[in-house]
């Protein structure tokens, strides 16, 4: 393979088109940040942003970048076991995590759940409270 061919592969497996772009992109983020380390304001403080994670994982590495916003953790593994389409159906995923993961957690039955709830309602308020939601 080519260096150009590998550069190309990079790029797309990073959702940009083309190596030039990818440079231009990285070019643009070091003088964000260079900005940011003067002083001047995060990229996404012009609107009230919400970034979704699936674990804190970036949360600390986000805002030492100077990104602003809130963080809602929504850690349910929904792409393991039941998801249904019923009023209960928050009951039936603590049930189902409780059980799998319980007591690996350290968590209760009923602190799973909270978790659980606390996650959705942060979900189904965000639209109205911010501006820009990223995941």
């Amino acid at each position: 393979m080519r260096l150009a061919e590998a550069q190309l592969v990079v790029a797309r497996e990073l959702g940009l088109q083309s190596w030039p772009r990818l440079k231009a992109h990285v070019t643009a983020m070091e003088g964000s940040w260079a900005r940011i380390q003067d002083g001047d304001p995060a990229p996404d403080r012009d609107a009230t942003t919400l970034h979704i994670r699936c674990g804190s994982d970036i949360e600390g590495a986000l805002k030492q970048a100077g990104f602003a916003g809130d963080f809602l953790k929504y850690s349910d593994p929904l792409c393991q076991g039941p998801v249904r389409d019923h009023p209960d159906w928050l009951e039936e995923r603590t049930d189902f995590i409780a059980r799998c993961y319980g007591k690996k957690s350290g968590m209760s039955h009923k602190a799973i759940g909270a978790k659980l709830r606390a996650a959705e309602d942060g979900l189904l308020a965000a639209p109205g409270r911010y501006e820009r939601i990223v995941l």
